[in-house]
């Protein structure tokens, strides 16, 4: 997982009309923002990084693709960046099929800087919000591989709301080595009691 100092925020633009691609990316970029500038679909995936914090503003219509489409096939390929439309005046219901199918917000053309900065905002924030809930999930992926078999039998059946004398004796073995693995897997998942087991299994299991 890329460090929190190494992350670089990103707002992907894709319009196939260069004028307002260099417009948009100039006004953000007068913000500070960085961007990456693309033509289609296929330029937005070859620099696209899952794991930098980023957004993607998205025209709904473009020469050689649908914007929707687009948007769709994104989301079948588990790909989770939060999306921005941006729709004309004709295109309205085109938008609001883009948010039932996902999208945070969408941007009725002309838009004003601070509407786009403030959409902006709110996605990039969204984006930061995954990438902690994947990284939290990844790094007690990694904890529970290092369990024995015995110590994530002993935990689930913990969680369960067995006491240890009743897992002992569904396991057939003996208290205290129910003790012994029930200590040793919480060491090792970093975790004080049984009680924050299920948040680590929810993620795993998920």
């Amino acid at each position: 997982m890329t460090s929190k100092a190494a992350q670089v925020e990103t707002i992907h633009i894709v319009d196939d009309d260069l004028d307002v691609r260099q417009a948009l990316g100039s006004l953000l970029r007068s913000a500070g923002l960085h961007c990456q500038l693309h033509a289609d679909s296929d330029s937005f995936l070859r620099a696209y990084d899952n794991l930098q914090p980023s957004c993607l503003l998205l025209d709904v219509r473009l020469v050689r693709e649908d914007g929707l489409e687009v948007q769709e096939a994104l989301s079948q390929q588990k790909i989770a960046i939060p999306v921005i439309i941006m729709t004309g005046h004709g295109d309205i219901n085109m938008a609001i099929r883009g948010m039932k199918n996902g999208a945070i917000d969408f941007l009725l053309k002309p838009f004003t800087d601070e509407a786009l900065l403030k959409a902006v905002e709110q996605a990039i924030d969204v984006s930061r919000s995954r990438i902690e809930i994947l990284s939290f999930r990844e790094k007690n992926l990694a904890r529970w591989a290092r369990l024995s078999p015995r110590e994530q039998e002993v935990l689930r059946l913990g969680v369960h709301g067995l006491l240890n004398k009743q897992i002992a004796a569904s396991l057939g073995i003996e208290l205290v080595t129910v003790k012994v693995h029930r200590g040793r897997a919480l060491r090792k998942l970093k975790v004080n009691t049984i009680a924050e087991v299920p948040a680590i299994l929810a993620y795993i299991e998920d």
